[in-house]
C-alpha cells in the first residue's frame, strides 16, 4: 500500500514537472511573438513613406482619386493647402506669377 502511494506521488510530481516545462515553453513562444510584433510595429513606424499623387483643383476630383487609391489598398488622405494661389489665399496676377518664377528658378530654367 505504501509503495502504491509513493508511486502515485512520483507520477503526480512527474506530471507536474512536465506541465511546468510545457507552460514555460508556451510562455517563451508567446513572449517571442510579442517581441516580434513590437519590433515589426517599430520598424513600420520608423520606415513610413508618403507619396503625394497629385494636386487637384476641385475637392470632388481629389475625393474620386482618393477612393480609387483606397480601393487598391492604400491609406489615403486629402490634405487641403491653405494660402496657395489656387485656394484663394494669395491670388497673384499673371505677370506676378511670371516674375516670381524668374526669381525662384535658376537662370536658363525660366521657361
Amino acid at each position: 500500500m505504501l509503495r502504491a502511494e509513493q508511486d502515485s506521488i512520483r507520477i503526480a510530481d512527474s506530471l507536474k514537472r512536465v506541465e511546468n516545462r510545457l507552460r514555460a515553453i508556451e510562455d517563451a513562444r508567446l513572449d517571442s511573438i510579442r517581441q516580434a510584433e513590437a519590433e515589426k510595429a517599430a520598424y513600420e513606424a520608423s520606415n513610413k513613406f508618403n507619396i503625394i499623387v497629385g494636386a487637384f483643383i476641385t475637392p470632388e476630383f481629389a475625393k474620386a482619386w482618393a477612393e480609387e487609391y483606397r480601393k487598391q489598398g492604400y491609406d489615403t488622405r486629402i490634405i487641403r493647402m491653405s494660402d496657395s494661389f489656387l485656394t484663394g489665399g494669395n491670388r497673384p496676377k499673371a505677370d506676378g506669377i511670371q516674375r516670381e518664377r524668374r526669381r525662384v528658378l535658376p537662370p536658363g530654367r525660366e521657361q
